[in-house]
Parts: C-alpha cells; structure tokens; sequence
C-alpha cells in the first residue's frame, strides 16, 4: 500500500512540474509593413516585419531606439540585403522587379519599444 502510494505522489509530482517552464515564453508576431509607420514592439515578442513592395526603387529606413534586438539584414526571395549604418539607423536600397515582392526582417524584443519605418519611392 505504501508503494503504491510513493507511486501516485510521485506521478502528481512529475504532472506538476512538467507544465512548469524557466524559459521566458516569447509569443510570436508578424507585422505587415507597406508604407511608412511607426511600430509598437511589446514586451517578450518575436517575430518578423514583411515587407510587400510593389515593382521600383525604393529606400528603407529603420530608425529604432536600440539597434540590437532587429537582424541586421532583410532576407528576399533570393537575395540578402545589408544596411548602410548611419548613426542610429538601418538605411537600405531594394529594388524590386515582380509587381509584388515580399522581404522579412527578424526581431526579438525583451521590453516594450517603438520603431519607425520609412519606405520612400527612389524610381
């Protein structure tokens, strides 16, 4: 009798504890970026910032408070884009040949925090 009840706390125990995580829970996000706007990041998110530009020439700029929490790169359908580092700011030229071209950005934000993004039409 005894064993069997060692055996059911036991069981609770491992029930119990096994939904309890020391981890931070980041909950993930996706925002749609099409012209120029300012971002709110809320505490403990992840996620990505697409971008949808249609067919031209046009220059992305990232001015956040604190640069570390964004990539420093914005991934395309196949290419890789690095910033121009102008102070506290990403500036980027994308050219885009589809009528629709999509790009994304990863971000991981441990505080709240605002971010603004300037999307000018260069041709």
């Amino acid at each position: 009798m005894k064993k069997i009840l060692k055996y059911i706390t036991l069981m609770i125990i491992i029930v119990f504890f096994s939904n309890i995580t020391l981890a931070k829970q980041y909950r993930n996000k996706n925002l749609l970026v099409r012209e120029t706007k300012v971002l709110t990041l809320k505490k403990n998110t992840k996620g990505k910032i697409m971008y949808f530009l249609p067919k031209g020439r046009y220059k992305v700029i990232l001015s956040p408070n604190d640069i570390d929490y964004i990539d420093s790169y914005i991934i395309g359908s196949s290419v890789e884009l690095n910033p121009e580092i102008n102070g506290n700011s990403f500036q980027y030229d994308i050219d885009t040949n589809k009528s629709i071209e999509s790009f994304y950005q990863e971000y991981k934000v441990n505080k709240s925090t605002k971010i603004r993004i300037e999307i000018e039409k260069i041709e």
